[in-house]
C-alpha cells in the first residue's frame, strides 16, 4: 500500500515488471524498485507514473533506460546508483526539476552533453 507520503517500496522482489497494479494508483509520488535484478523496462516508463517526484532503481542490474525520461515532470529525485548503465538517454536533460541524481557505480563513460540544463540539481553522485 501506499504511505502517507506518497511511497511504495517493492524492493527485493524478483520483479520482472512494473505491476499493472502499480500503474492505478493515483496517490503515489515516490517509488521504489530497488534491488530487483530481472526488472525490464523496455518498452518506456508508462505515462501513468509521470507524475512521481521519487524514482529509485538502485542495484537492479541495468543495462540501458528507456527514451522517454521526459515523461517525468515533477521528478525532484532519481536513483540510479549500482547498475550497469555505459550511457544515460538524451532525454534525461530534460527533467529539469531534478534536485538530485545518482548515477554512481555504474559503467557510464559520459553524461549528456547538455546536462547543464539541469539547473536545480543539487546533488549529482557518480
Amino acid at each position: 500500500a501506499v504511505g502517507k507520503d506518497g511511497l511504495l517500496n517493492l524492493q527485493l522482489l524478483g520483479l520482472r515488471k512494473i505491476p499493472l497494479s502499480v500503474l492505478k494508483m493515483k496517490n503515489l509520488r515516490k517509488l521504489k524498485l530497488d534491488y530487483n535484478e530481472h526488472l525490464q523496462i523496455q518498452r518506456g516508463f508508462p505515462h501513468e507514473l509521470s507524475s512521481l517526484s521519487l524514482l529509485s532503481l538502485k542495484s537492479c542490474k541495468m543495462t540501458s533506460l528507456p527514451e522517454n525520461m521526459s515523461i517525468f515532470t515533477k521528478m525532484t529525485t532519481l536513483v540510479l546508483d549500482d547498475n550497469r548503465l555505459e550511457q544515460l538517454p538524451e532525454e534525461i536533460v530534460d527533467m529539469t526539476t531534478l534536485v538530485s541524481l545518482d548515477v554512481a557505480r555504474n559503467r557510464l563513460y559520459s553524461l549528456p552533453d547538455e546536462v547543464e540544463n539541469l539547473t536545480n540539481l543539487k546533488n549529482l553522485n557518480l
